[in-house]
């Protein structure tokens, strides 16, 4: 009888105690439901601790700054307004010529865009990238859009901080590669040089270190290097005008997804860093009605200081077609075995 009654009371407190759990429970989601919400997928292998520590993190609120810029450069894009230009005075952005090859954004076969805070004012800059790797940097800044061209090798690779890489491969120096960062002083840029070697230009080796004037060793690089990570800010397709249902930038999405990668996506392997480039071979035509899309991949050795900036060894891995009425999409070895 009284272990009966000892096993009465065991399971009476069990129960309250599990009651009282619940209420507490009950209570922090009605006060937390939307700030501390933690998603789990199965198959993530996160311990209870980190569960806790992780929160899903409210996502930023656009400054009104920055949606007056994006609603300058798309009336801009649009041919609503015009761009303010120190080289060309003001101008349609259609009528922009590239520094490059003097070659206008109407008469560009391929055109790429990002969208990036160079400056981290909260205001994001409009970068338009050419074929050949000539830019155009607009900026937006008291009811006006500027402009800012460089070519491929002054602005050769754009960062997602702002920074870019540039090289020089002659000059008083000799061989050049470098890191700039942008910023601006209301309507006007400034250029500022975050570092600078010098290369061998026969050896393709590291000659001289400078940071900013002053020279440093390789070391002293070295540690800068490896506490300033990098990110390269990833391109998209950019239409001045679209005469098919599927855009440029439709079909780039069409294969991103296809190949599940993103344009920019870096990753590292035997002393040397991969990055995907989604890039547009073709656009549609009475004959084809296709976008042609390849898969590239960008291989850039670290066997040198300042790799970011040398000619990377490019292979391609894939090329798709997407209809551009449809949007379906086709493995170019199926629709055409030659690969023409």
């Amino acid at each position: 009888m009284k272990k009966a009654i000892a096993f009465l009371l065991c399971l009476f407190m069990i129960v309250a105690l599990i009651s009282c759990n619940n209420n507490g429970n009950n209570t922090d989601l009605s006060t937390n439901d939307t700030e501390n919400t933690t998603l789990v997928t199965p198959g993530d292998h996160t311990t209870e601790t980190e569960e806790k520590d992780i929160v899903e993190q409210p996502s930023k609120v656009e400054s009104p700054e920055n949606k007056i810029a994006m609603q300058a450069f798309q009336a801009a894009i649009n041919g609503e307004i015009c761009v303010v230009d120190e080289r060309l005075g003001e101008i349609k952005l259609e009528d922009f010529c590239f520094t490059g090859n003097d070659t206008s954004l109407c008469d560009c076969k391929f055109l790429k865009k990002a969208v990036v805070d160079m400056d981290g004012d909260e205001t994001k800059e409009y970068v338009i990238q050419s074929e050949t790797k000539d830019h155009i940097v607009l900026r937006y800044y008291n009811g006006k859009v500027y402009s800012f061209g460089f070519d491929g090798d002054s602005f050769h690779t754009l960062n997602t901080d702002g920074t870019f890489y540039w090289r020089r491969l002659s000059g008083s120096e000799g061989a050049c590669v470098g890191l700039n960062q942008l910023s601006f002083d209301g309507s006007s840029l400034i250029v500022k040089e975050v570092y600078k070697i010098i290369i061998h230009s026969a050896e393709k080796t590291p000659i001289a270190y400078y940071m900013g004037d002053k020279q440093i060793t390789s070391g002293e690089y070295s540690v800068y290097y490896n506490n300033n990570s990098k990110s390269f800010a990833s391109f998209s397709p950019f239409d001045i005008s679209c005469d098919y249902l599927i855009s440029s930038e439709d079909a780039y999405a069409i294969a991103s997804k296809q190949w599940r990668t993103e344009d920019g996506h870096t990753e590292g392997a035997c002393g040397t860093t991969l990055v995907s480039r989604i890039v547009i071979l073709e656009k549609p035509n009475d004959d084809t009605m296709s976008y042609r899309i390849c898969l590239q991949v960008e291989a850039y050795s670290h066997a040198n200081h300042g790799w970011e900036s040398q000619m990377p060894r490019i292979t391609v891995y894939d090329e798709l077609l997407v209809n551009a009425i449809t949007g379906e999409c086709f493995d170019i070895h199926d629709i055409c075995p030659d690969g023409k």
